[in-house]
């Protein structure tokens, strides 16, 4: 059985962290692209930039905040 494939979108003002506590929490139940927007850009280039990501995940989630802030 293949792996659960999925896009793990951070929230405004993070960054992509591979060694991130929830990424490697993710990575024991799936295979994770994950992805940073700049949402100072306009709705329709982040739409843009992500749609690409959606083609082969099987989920999608998001996060909006460290738990610490």
């Amino acid at each position: 059985m293949a792996r659960l494939q999925l896009l793990y979108i951070h929230g405004f003002g993070s960054r992509v962290d591979p060694q991130g506590d929830k990424q490697v929490a993710l990575r024991k139940i799936a295979d994770i692209t994950a992805f940073a927007p700049d949402y100072a850009q306009p709705y329709a280039q982040i739409l843009q930039e992500v749609a690409p990501l959606l083609k082969d995940v099987d989920l999608f989630i998001g996060t909006s905040a460290h738990a610490d802030r």
